[in-house]
């Protein structure tokens, strides 16, 4: 969850840090994401907000600010009061946040059992067999940023993780050789996979790639399939409809 709001408001356009990165003089206000305290099976997030010591109006604006950027990706759990941060000279406010109780997916993935998945290919829904098991995991990047003067290596950070995609493996799922030999011949596909879970959910991979799959049996064959869902600026890589 912390990548996940990290990134949310650095896409909203609020200047964000990790922890001990900002530790000038406050000019202009900022946010620093840690990772807070577990509260029982929810993972707390602190979002810190300062404001210049001589912009104390701003401080309010900032905050609502952060709170509508993260009104879809997390559950706003409490508000501190302000302080004042002396070192920097800025005021400063604490938004701690919790994953939103409807959301499935986490850091480390699920894995749920299959009552239905379906493939689009081009517009035509290839249904796979009603068996199996469903598991997926954030893919991150691992850059760095460098600090390079006259040729030598001055310094460098590692960048805070962005989410690339998903890999994606089902497991004990039956199909076709057909629609194998139409998975490998595609490049991006969308995959709709109906858990019945204790949260049952209708999980939809958009840009999806078939990367393998491991099969025994004839015309029709049970095995596994795997893939990459990758993301596409501007495109949401997984959406998450909970069956009532």
């Amino acid at each position: 969850m912390f990548n996940e709001i990290y990134n949310t408001l650095k896409a909203a356009g609020i200047n964000v840090y990790t922890p001990a990165i900002k530790q000038e003089k406050c000019n202009e206000p900022f946010c620093v994401v840690t990772n807070g305290a577990t509260d029982g099976s929810d993972v707390i997030v602190d979002v810190e907000v300062y404001v210049p010591v001589e912009k104390y109006s701003l401080l309010e604006t900032t905050v609502n600010n952060v709170i509508t950027a993260l009104n879809n990706t997390a559950v706003l759990v409490s508000i501190s009061a302000d302080t004042i941060a002396s070192g920097i000279r800025a005021h400063k406010r604490t938004l701690k946040y919790k994953s939103s109780s409807d959301q499935i997916a986490d850091e480390d993935g699920i894995k749920s059992n299959i009552s239905y998945a379906a493939v689009n290919i081009n517009d035509s829904t290839i249904s796979l067999g009603n068996s199996g098991q469903i598991s997926y995991s954030p893919v991150y990047s691992q850059d760095n940023d460098s600090l390079i003067i006259n040729g030598s290596l001055i310094a460098q950070q590692t960048k805070p993780p962005m989410l690339l995609g998903y890999d994606i493996t089902l497991t004990e799922i039956t199909a076709s050789s057909s629609l194998i030999n139409n998975l490998q011949q595609t490049d991006t596909f969308e995959l709709t996979v109906h858990t019945s879970s204790k949260y049952p959910a209708a999980l939809t991979f958009s840009n999806c790639c078939f990367t393998g799959g491991t099969f025994s049996g004839g015309t029709s064959i049970t095995g596994k399939l795997t893939f990459r869902a990758k993301i596409i600026p501007g495109e949401d890589i997984l959406t998450i409809s909970t069956i009532d």
